[in-house]
């Protein structure tokens, strides 16, 4: 029996089941009888109640404090406790380590207007990106992508966050940007943060995407014209080759002289003139 498994405690089976054989038999008694079903597992140490993943004390402004490990989005409930998911930590998953300004998607749609936007357009003055990045609260700065990330380091710089993003709207292009912090205590929001969105001023983008979505349109429309045109003659041989057999159907029951038609008449007519006598 003591080749059974120990559970976190130390216990064979934790203490919650039988071991019987090397194996543990959750929810009995070391008789064997059985309890009510309260964990599982190899060992019997994990416990199916969840009322570890509830917080006691949600935050009243949170949407998704009162859930189960602050909702789906942020953690599962595992063994009673939280198993949180990636950006996401603390016992209930309550909080969000990249969130707000170090963000990516914060910042996407500025970065996108300045660094695709505005180099894209024929007029770069005339592109205004104010919507788009109004309200970040933090310093957008072009930098050349030859620029190694050590620099910006030695600079006194902490690269939080690096991102990369695609505008699939209206350009097929990537940009790399970093969110780098100075002076952070902690990742969250405060006034004492000093966040500054560097984006390369080099963007790679494909000239020829748009160029082969049209052509690609154009081959699809003349394949299908020519497979409708194909059909076509098919349907149209077959209704020929379905006349001409019936034709010759029809020819071979024919009850008259096939040499010569019934309905034919000669072209010239004779006729004798009375008066005339014929001289021997």
């Amino acid at each position: 029996n003591y080749e059974c498994p120990k559970g976190a405690n130390g216990e064979i089976c934790s203490s919650m089941g039988n071991c019987h054989c090397g194996t543990c038999y959750c929810n009995q008694t070391t008789v064997g009888i059985p309890k009510t079903p309260t964990t599982e597992g190899e060992a019997c140490d994990c416990e199916l109640s969840t009322d570890q993943c509830f917080n006691p004390n949600p935050d009243p402004e949170s949407e998704t404090g009162a859930l189960s490990c602050s909702g789906p989005e942020q953690g599962e409930c595992q063994c009673n406790r939280c198993i949180c998911k990636p950006n996401y930590r603390g016992r209930y998953c309550e909080d969000c380590i990249f969130c707000g300004p170090l963000d990516c998607a914060t910042h996407i749609d500025c970065v996108l207007c300045l660094a695709v936007k505005k180099q894209k357009a024929e007029y770069p003055e005339d592109v205004d990106c104010t919507d788009e990045c109004e309200g970040t609260g933090v310093s957008y700065v072009p930098v050349d992508p030859t620029v190694d990330v050590e620099e910006l380091k030695e600079e006194g710089w902490t690269l939080e966050q690096p991102c990369l993003e695609f505008d699939d709207d209206e350009y097929d292009c990537r940009v790399n940007f970093y969110i780098a912090s100075r002076n952070v205590t902690a990742l969250t929001l405060e006034e004492s943060l000093n966040i500054t969105v560097f984006y390369d001023v080099e963007i790679d983008c494909d000239e020829f995407a748009l160029i082969w979505i049209i052509l690609l349109i154009v081959g699809a429309i003349v394949l299908l014209g020519l497979l409708l045109l194909l059909l076509w003659k098919c349907w149209t041989m077959y209704q020929d080759k379905k006349l001409y057999a019936q034709f010759e159907e029809d020819m071979a029951a024919a009850k008259w002289n096939t040499t010569q038609s019934p309905i034919y008449k000669k072209a010239t007519t004779v006729h004798a003139n009375p008066l005339f006598a014929h001289c021997d």
